[in-house]
């Protein structure tokens, strides 16, 4: 199977460069395409050194999120490559090629998996705090909402997305499904991917693993984490650099009232309870900016 990956640069060109330094040499990939999605700084002209027949550099008309970044490289590789395997990445991970190798094996093995990555690890070699979570119920959905909000946040302690990370881990499986997956560095097959429309951009920045996993899901494919293999993700490198909390909150709060309203619940009622919960955290995470800087 062949494999192609696109990696999204925005105002960060020095993370970038060092994961193509890393990557380039792979052969496992027949493509790189990198995607510089309208950076303010000299992210485009610089990337543009690395350009060969191997690695193509885009630059996007405007910052449309990482829905949309992502989806100019992939309708790149779907129009210019007959890869079967697409790779989504930050530019803030570290993965060597045997994870690669180790990916495209499991697509042969698992043909009822359309989502597939390793086990994310921080910096520490630790598992990160968030790399993969259950599919939502809408009681759940709600339950980690909830979960977020003080004095909630200390009642209830059971049943959220930290103890099912723990179950899953505690089953010592190598090969495992689960709801979703975060957006760090995961493989997807082309196939199912171009049938379902690619990533929804109807989302600026957050909820786009859980609108793919539930557009995957509703197809009849899964989502699955091989925990043999392992990668680095530094952690939120472009949006500490980029957004402030301010944005950060306000598309915290657009992308969980879309992804709720198109993809969790019809239902109007719980659509408003939603809306209102979601202004809730976002107050509340405003309260909280607030007192840090005092």
């Amino acid at each position: 199977m062949k494999c192609g990956i696109v990696i999204l640069n925005f105002n960060d060109f020095g993370t970038t460069k060092k994961l193509l330094d890393m990557i380039r040499n792979y052969k496992v990939f027949d493509k790189i395409v990198v995607v510089d999605n309208h950076s303010q700084d000299n992210s485009y002209k610089e990337l543009l050194n690395y350009q060969s027949e191997k690695i193509m550099v885009l630059q996007a008309e405007e910052n449309g999120g990482y829905s949309k970044g992502n989806n100019i490289g992939v309708r790149y590789l779907l129009k210019h490559t007959d890869v079967d395997i697409i790779g989504i990445s930050n530019s803030d991970v570290e993965f060597n090629e045997e994870f690669v190798e180790k990916i495209v094996d499991d697509f042969v093995c698992y043909k009822d998996y359309a989502i597939i990555t390793g086990l994310q690890m921080n910096i520490k070699g630790e598992v990160a705090v968030h790399p993969f979570w259950r599919e939502y119920t809408t009681g759940e959905y709600f339950k980690n909402v909830l979960f977020g909000l003080w004095p909630l946040s200390h009642i209830l302690k059971n049943g959220t997305d930290r103890d099912y990370i723990r179950q899953k881990l505690a089953l010592k499986k190598k090969f495992f499904r689960v709801g979703a997956v975060e957006g760090s560095l995961f493989f997807v097959r082309r196939k199912e991917f171009e049938e379902l429309g690619l990533f929804d951009e109807g989302v600026f920045m957050y909820c786009e693993e859980d609108i793919l996993a539930k557009k995957m899901k509703k197809a009849g494919k899964k989502t699955g984490i091989d925990r043999t293999v392992k990668y680095i993700h530094y952690g939120a490198t472009t949006t500490k650099k980029v957004f402030t909390s301010k944005e950060s909150r306000r598309h915290v709060f657009n992308s969980h009232v879309y992804y709720f309203d198109h993809y969790q619940s019809e239902n109007y009622f719980l659509q408003k309870l939603n809306l209102m919960l979601c202004y809730s955290c976002k107050f509340q995470n405003w309260i909280i900016a607030c007192l840090r800087r005092k």
